[in-house]
């Protein structure tokens, strides 16, 4: 299966290196954005935060089309349209169009990529589903979803808190609280935002609470919990990892060594929840692929009111989700044929 990716910002970068070293075999045929070509090559091959690219990239043209160059790869064209339903993806022999730009999420517009799957890298309105890997992938239905969405950075790893949770003792409300690391949305010194009053203000000086609607998006791969669930989110200036604060008010009260125990023996289960006893702070997690570790030292428990924390790199691996997605989608168009 051949890709696109609309949106070569920071998130679609990373994607792009995720599909590079994980998925070799369903190629980056075209990217797309605003960009000029010589910046896209140049961000693709140099990252402050994960450092070079893992192979030697380098610029050309082809009848006048940009193309990226990777020994061993392909040529990946670049292409500068303004919305997706003008990327000639087509021309690149693209099946699956990644949606990255923030702009397109909802399915409407989304759904205007000349391929015959889009995954939105958000929260999407109107997707035919939403998926999070190792929740409820399993729900993909290649028949009927074309539109699919990978929710969130922060509720990819909050949805392996709640699940745990709600699977041993059952869950009846729950709260989020992610700290989380500073994204190009912030401005370095104060400037208006278009939607919010505190993200107008400098990133680097400031503890900025925001909203996030990743607790209501659990409701949607965890289908019994919707309306159950809500939180907020702590802008802190850190270049990446992020770490989610989940608060729950279960059916059955847990004893703490219990609650520990389920959440280790749950990521030796799943290739996306990790574990830890280890005293980590934030940088130690850089380049981390599990959606969620568990950190069993910040777990507690008072009566039925049970807090749990899991660290995410709200970068790396979200990107690594997004491409483990792409593969399941690959996977399933196969089958379909």
């Amino acid at each position: 299966m051949k890709v696109g990716i609309n949106g070569f910002g920071r998130t679609g970068r990373l994607i792009f290196r995720a599909l590079y070293t994980r998925y070799p075999e369903h190629p980056v045929a075209a990217i797309n954005d605003i960009a000029p070509p010589e910046f896209c090559a140049y961000l693709l091959k140099h990252d402050s935060v994960h450092r070079s690219f893992p192979a030697e990239v380098s610029l050309s043209q082809e009848q006048g089309v940009p193309k990226i160059s990777i020994p061993g790869y392909g040529k990946v064209a670049v292409f500068s349209a303004k919305h997706p339903k003008d990327i000639p993806w087509p021309d690149a022999e693209v099946d699956l169009a990644i949606e990255v730009t923030g702009r397109f999420t909802d399915a409407e517009e989304a759904g205007t990529h000349q391929a015959d799957k889009v995954v939105v890298a958000a929260p999407s309105k109107g997707a035919d589903i939403t998926v999070v890997m190792g929740i409820n992938e399993k729900k993909y239905d290649p028949n009927r979803h074309r539109v699919v969405s990978n929710a969130s950075c922060t509720t990819n790893c909050a949805a392996f808190l709640i699940k745990v949770l709600d699977d041993n003792w059952g869950v009846e409300y729950a709260l989020l609280s992610t700290v989380h690391a500073a994204t190009n949305d912030q401005p370095v010194l104060d400037r208006a935002h278009r939607k919010s009053l505190r993200r107008s203000r400098a990133v680097l000086d400031n503890i900025i609470p925001t909203t996030t609607g990743a607790a209501r998006t659990v409701g949607k791969v965890i289908e019994d919990l919707a309306g159950r669930l809500d939180g907020n989110a702590y802008r802190v200036p850190v270049r990446t990892v992020s770490i989610a604060e989940v608060v729950a008010l279960t059916q059955r009260q847990p004893e703490l060594d219990a609650l520990k125990e389920a959440f280790k023996e749950a990521a030796g289960k799943s290739p996306y929840l990790g574990y830890t006893e280890e005293e980590l702070v934030s940088s130690d997690l850089v380049g981390n692929e599990h959606s969620c570790v568990f950190d069993a030292n910040l777990a507690m428990v008072t009566g039925r009111l049970v807090k749990v924390a899991g660290w995410y790199d709200n970068e790396w691996a979200y990107a690594c989700r997004v491409a483990d997605l792409v593969a399941h989608i690959a996977e399933g168009q196969s089958k379909k044929r």
